[in-house]
């Protein structure tokens, strides 16, 4: 009896002595027609916590993932922010779409801090807050595209983009126009569209009455697979598009239509990494299908915010930013810098999809 009763005193003694779990947050559009990119880094999320509990977890603090949904809504974004703080968050992966900025500026801060994989629009460059990110910024994306066009002579252009992501789309396209318009190049037409509103047969209709040789998406997926699939019945365009359409749902919905596509994503050297084969391979076979370039950029913002947490004096946002900043990190593909500012020095690349796959067009990596 006495045996028994010190081993239960002991299990007790051991639980009292666990160490309180860090919570992290997650939070991204998982419930509407746009979500596949918040799936696919939710998911990458989930994959990577789970390796680092069972390595023991941060300096023997295990991660408890909390995840929320931003529906696309800033006021929903807003309330999930509050919620996340009442609840002892301080740290957040997310979002990432670029309208969410507003919503982040406003509730960023000391008590929490946000690292997005995606968020890529200028509007938070610069900036000296608690707003850490793993993707290049617009503008680098609209130079690329634009020099592409200019050395292809591409000069029949109509440009459609997704106002319901306006700070992404729309700043996007502002760079791509001014980069690409000159003496000699201007664009066909600009079709703004709203996908949460807009009947898109008729987006398409406007621009096959236009005729042009060439339409830039600036959507995501499953818009894209859409508009191309419909415009190509009565009229054969090249598809030009953005990283944000660069997920396994182009390729399941638009078919043979979306097939020699050009896309802007982040930049992956010539070989795969063996941390990126690993991270495959586990990827697919716990989801069944593999992971997009949301998931590799999503994993490369949980290596930045284990070294922070780990190297940090209190677990603070303050104390992780200052781990974090002035750093170079070993992502899955490439190392990359984080500045004084939260931003990056990755790049961007040119992929054009053949049967099924996005094949890096290695002229464009320098």
């Amino acid at each position: 009896m006495k045996k028994i009763i010190f081993l239960i005193l002991l299990i007790f003694l051991l639980l009292g002595c666990e160490k309180e779990p860090i919570k992290l947050g997650f939070i991204a559009d998982i419930s509407t027609k746009q979500s596949q990119l918040g799936v696919d880094a939710r998911n990458s999320v989930e994959l990577y916590i789970n390796k680092i509990n069972l390595e023991g977890g941060i300096n023997g603090r295990r991660i408890e993932l909390v995840i929320k949904d931003d529906g696309s809504d800033s006021d929903m974004a807003s309330e999930a922010h509050k919620a996340f703080k009442e609840e002892g968050v301080n740290f957040v992966v997310g979002h990432l779409t670029s309208d969410m900025s507003e919503a982040v500026l406003k509730s960023q801060g000391e008590d929490l801090m946000f690292l997005s994989p995606s968020m890529s629009t200028d509007t938070l460059s610069e900036n000296d807050d608690f707003f850490i990110r793993t993707s290049p910024i617009n503008s680098r994306q609209g130079k690329i595209m634009s020099d592409y066009c200019h050395m292809n002579s591409i000069n029949d252009i109509v440009v459609i983009y997704d106002t319901s992501n306006e700070e992404y789309t729309k700043n996007l396209m502002d760079y791509f126009r001014d980069f690409y318009e000159n003496d000699k190049f201007k664009l066909k037409a600009i079709i703004p569209f709203n996908s949460k509103k807009d009947n898109l047969e008729d987006v398409a209709n406007q621009v096959t009455q236009l005729d042009p040789s060439t339409v830039f998406m600036i959507s995501q997926a499953n818009d894209t697979a859409f508009l191309t699939q419909t415009i190509k019945r009565t009229h054969d365009i090249q598809l030009l598009s953005v990283s944000w359409s660069m997920t396994h749902e182009i390729i399941e919905s638009g078919g043979s239509a979306v097939e020699g596509g050009l896309f802007i994503g982040i930049y992956v050297p010539e070989e795969n990494t063996e941390s990126y084969n690993k991270f495959y391979e586990e990827y697919t076979e716990k989801y069944n299908y593999p992971p997009s370039f949301i998931s590799a950029i999503t994993y490369d913002v949980m290596v930045i915010l284990e070294e922070g947490l780990k190297n940090s004096k209190d677990m603070t946002p303050q104390s992780v930013k200052e781990a974090i900043v002035e750093r170079d990190f070993n992502g899955l593909q490439e190392s990359f810098r984080i500045d004084e500012y939260g931003d990056n020095d990755k790049r961007y690349l040119i992929y054009e999809l053949q049967d099924g796959h996005f094949i890096p067009l290695r002229e464009w990596e320098k």
